[in-house]
This record gives C-alpha cells, structure tokens and sequence, in this order.
C-alpha cells in the first residue's frame, strides 16, 4: 500500500520557512485552544512522514498540546534528500520553531518533544541543546521506539558479505560527513549518545516496542546504559510494533499517564 503523505485534519495551518542552507520548507502547525501554554514538537522517523504520524500527534492534541511538525528534508513531501544528515534536519527544526514563534502573541511556557524512531534521535540531540526562544522551557521528551546511534543504523544495514570491508565503509562516511559538516564537532563515530546528546535534566519517558523488527533493541540498550544519568521512565511495550502506521492502545495509556500530571503540574505555576 502507497503511503499517503497529505495530513487529514483541515486545522493544520501551514509555516513556510527557510531551513539548512536557505532551503525552502513548509511545516505545519496545529493549536488545540487559544492562549494554550504547551507547545510540542512531533519528528516522524526516517523513511515515514508527518502524515503517517499525524494520528499520533492529533493525539497529544487532544491532551492539551499544540503541535508544530514538517516532513523532514527527502520525506514526505519534501524531497530534500540530497547530502541527507541528521545535522541538517536538526537545523531544519531549530528553523521551524523559531517560525512557529510569529504565531504566537507570547511564547509558548512549555516545550515538549515527541521523537519516534530516527525523530527520536534528533530529539535527543535538541533537548541537549536547546536554543532561541525554548532554551529554558523544555519540559518533558517523549520517545518511541528511538534510534540512539546513527553509527548503528548505517552499520546494521551493511550486508554480512560486506563486513569485513567495515573499516574501509566507515572511513569513507567520516570523511563525507566532515565535508558536509566541516565546521561541526560531531563526526559519524561520535555521531551516538551520549556524544551526540544525552538530556540529564529533561524527563524523559521511553516506550520502546519489545519485538523491533526496524531498529532492534541495541538503541534502547544503549540508551538504558546511561539510565543512571537521566530522568526517565522506560516501558518495553509487548502489544506495540516500530512502524508509525500502526498504533496500539498500551502507547496511548503509557503516554497519558506520565503526560497528565506534569501538564497539570506547570498549569498549577501558571495560575
């Protein structure tokens, strides 16, 4: 079946904005009510499109959130795919949030950032940066089924036959990623957490399906490495799968109930 990539819901208003490289790009942006205070950042998976996951984001609309979300460059309906790298889709975003913000009378008091898949990964790396007008707000990380290493995605997609040529493999990805990215101290080996990012400060929840036939359980491992350094909560979901086309009620109640009493909690400060 030929996924579909325009977005269903007719409340979906679009940002037209400049993104890496003076790209044009479009993203679109979604506000539950008037004088709302959450804002959320949804980031499809590599491969999907925002329209796949726009289930999942009317979702988060329905618990409170306003969502702002785009087709990440050479997806979807954006076919940037030339000299794809997560830098840039990252500078992408950053570019879009600072759009979004024109929208707004006032700030948005929180910020949160739903990840799934490879989106899970550039959330990681944004919530451990943060910058512009969300440095200070970021709130809560959502991750679904995360990619933590883009080593490993490039690696595990390597055929058995061509391992023992790895060497040459990685040394050829290093020095492409060092011509795009010349001025950037992420390079492909330490292009994986907690180099790339790990938010130490940030609550994160992690649901990860427990049969991935995507990206395997290496990424949530590595990420659970590092458990002791972060504030998370990680739920290994056995009635829930990778692809973005599905979804499953145990994703939806996992998410609810770490979500309510934190929205409850900063709309507590604001009264």
């Amino acid at each position: 079946m030929k996924e579909r990539h325009n977005l269903i819901d007719e409340r979906w208003e679009e940002i037209h904005f400049s993104g890496w490289g003076g790209d044009k790009m479009i993203g679109h942006h979604l506000i539950a009510e008037e004088g709302n205070p959450n804002l959320l950042l949804y980031i499809h998976g590599y491969g999907s499109s925002m329209a796949s996951g726009e289930s999942r984001a009317l979702h988060l609309v329905g618990q409170g959130m306003d969502i702002v979300t785009m087709d990440l460059r050479g997806h979807g309906n954006c076919n940037l795919r030339n000299n794809w790298t997560p830098l840039k889709v990252t500078a992408d975003i950053e570019a879009l949030l600072d759009a979004v913000l024109e929208r707004y009378d006032c700030p948005p008091s929180n910020f949160w950032i739903y990840g799934h898949s490879v989106g899970g990964y550039i959330g990681l790396r944004l919530a451990s940066y943060p910058s512009s007008w969300w440095t200070d707000k970021v709130s809560g990380l959502m991750l679904e089924s995360p990619a933590t290493s883009f080593p490993l995605i490039i690696e595990d997609q390597i055929p058995t036959i061509l391992r023992p040529t790895m060497p040459w493999i990685r040394q050829v990805l290093r020095k492409e990623y060092e011509r795009i990215h010349p001025d950037l101290t992420v390079r492909y080996a330490t292009a994986q957490i907690p180099h790339m990012g790990l938010p130490k400060d940030t609550p994160i929840l992690l649901l990860q399906a427990s049969v991935d036939d995507r990206l395997g359980r290496k990424h949530y491992d590595l990420l659970m490495k590092y458990k002791d350094q972060i504030i998370c909560e990680a739920y290994l979901l056995d009635r829930h799968t990778h692809t973005s086309r599905d979804d499953s009620s145990q994703r939806r109640e996992h998410l609810e109930k770490w979500l309510k009493p934190r929205l409850s909690k900063h709309s507590e400060r604001l009264l």
